[in-house]
C-alpha cells in the first residue's frame, strides 16, 4: 500500500507534466532538461542507494521516500520557477528510484527465491499497475479543473503512504 501510493503520486507528473510547464511557458529543450535531472538524479541515487538501504532500513527509506514525494509535489504545484523546478526535479531519485529499489530489497530480504518473480509479477501487477494506473485515470480530470494545484493530490498520496509506513514501524518495533 504505501509503495502504490508513492509510486502512483507520480500520475500527474507523468501525465501532464510537459503540458504544465509548456503552458507555463517554459521551452521545450528546457522542459527536456528538467526530465533528464529526474533521470540522472535516479541514476546517481543508485550509486549510493545499497549503503543507505542497509543503514536505515526499508521502512526508515520509504518514509523518507514519501518525505521527499510531499516536498516535491507540494512545490511543484505552487511554482514553475525553474530553479526550484530543478532541485524538485533532483528528489525523482528518492520519489521514484529509491522506493523501487527499496521495494526490491524488501522482497529479496522476505521472499523465497523460488517465488522471487512471483513477487516481483505482484510488484509490478497491485501498485505499479492497478494503483498507478487508477491514478493515471483520474489525473486528466483533475489537472482540467485545478491545473498546476493537481499536484496537491499527489501530495496527499505520499502523506497517506506515511500511514502504513508507521503501522509497520511499530510492528517491527
Amino acid at each position: 500500500l504505501a509503495v502504490g501510493l508513492i509510486q502512483s503520486s507520480h500520475g500527474v507528473y507523468y501525465v501532464v507534466g510537459t503540458l504544465h510547464w509548456k503552458a507555463s511557458g517554459i521551452d521545450t529543450p528546457t522542459i527536456g532538461l528538467l526530465w533528464a535531472v529526474g533521470v540522472i538524479m535516479e541514476v546517481l541515487l543508485f550509486l549510493f542507494a545499497g549503503k543507505w538501504l542497509k543503514r536505515w532500513g526499508v521502512i526508515t527509506t520509504l518514509t523518507l521516500t514519501a518525505c521527499c514525494g510531499t516536498i516535491r509535489w507540494f512545490g511543484t504545484a505552487l511554482t514553475t520557477e525553474l530553479w526550484i523546478l530543478f532541485a524538485l526535479q533532483a528528489l525523482h531519485g528518492f520519489t521514484y528510484g529509491l522506493t523501487h529499489l527499496a521495494t526490491m530489497a524488501h522482497l529479496a530480504k522476505v521472499v523465497p527465491e523460488h517465488r522471487a518473480a512471483t513477487a516481483q509479477a505482484l510488484y509490478n501487477a497491485l501498485p505499479m499497475g492497478i494503483m498507478n494506473g487508477m491514478t493515471l485515470v483520474v489525473t486528466g480530470v483533475l489537472y482540467a479543473y485545478f491545473d498546476g494545484f493537481a499536484y496537491w493530490a499527489m501530495m496527499a498520496l505520499t502523506i497517506l503512504a506515511l500511514w502504513p509506513l508507521a503501522l509497520l514501524r511499530r510492528q517491527t518495533a
